[in-house]
């Protein structure tokens, strides 16, 4: 596991870096600024679903980024995933995901089923998902979590903003030494200047 410190505007020119929004559902509550750059390996005492937060590291996402990181790259079609801090106090998970039929894998997984149990489902219920995604398009998924604001579902995570984006690789893109995404992750037109 990994994890970065990236400024918003990093975050996103380094990791799309020519990728374009297929879909993003967000739910933006105040998250509050943390000068704080907080430990994502430390265990959390309390139960991760419902109160993540590790008092003893001041870790807000508790063991729920390991876990969470964990069962993203066991699920099939997975390609990789990090954690990381934005520069807002922000956590974030960032996966890359071979093709839709692997998002899918990973939406169904229990792990995944948990937690989207505890958030607040929409009026109209939740959407088919990745329904307008498709099939053999690689996605990269960005899970944001705020803290320190009004929960959005109160008693249940201590979350006050929580996104799931879902990005596609647009064609181009360079890099030496390596790149964010990982080299399963199909991205046409990339050019890879290492050594020259």
């Amino acid at each position: 596991m990994t994890r970065r410190i990236i400024g918003g505007a990093a975050l996103t020119a380094a990791i799309v870096g020519g990728a374009g929004v297929l879909l993003a559902m967000s739910a933006q509550h105040g998250a509050q600024p943390n000068d704080a750059v907080h430990n994502p390996h430390a265990s959390a005492p309390n139960d991760a679903v419902h109160n993540p937060h590790d008092a003893a590291t001041d870790n807000p996402m508790g063991s729920m980024g390991p876990m969470l990181v964990g069962g993203l790259t066991k699920s099939p079609g997975c390609l990789g995933a990090h954690e990381a801090t934005l520069d807002d106090g922000r956590h974030a998970i960032l996966a890359w995901f071979k093709d839709r039929d692997a998002v899918m894998a990973w939406y169904m997984n229990g792990i995944h089923q948990i937690y989207m149990g505890q958030v607040p489902a929409p009026a109209a219920g939740w959407p088919t998902p990745l329904a307008d995604v498709p099939k053999d398009t690689p996605v990269m998924v960005v899970a944001t979590f705020g803290f320190g604001g009004e929960p959005i579902n109160a008693g249940r995570h201590p979350f006050s903003q929580l996104s799931f984006e879902l990005y596609a690789p647009l064609p181009g893109g360079a890099s030496w030494n390596g790149r964010l995404a990982p080299d399963g992750f199909a991205i046409p037109g990339m050019r890879d200047h290492t050594g020259g």
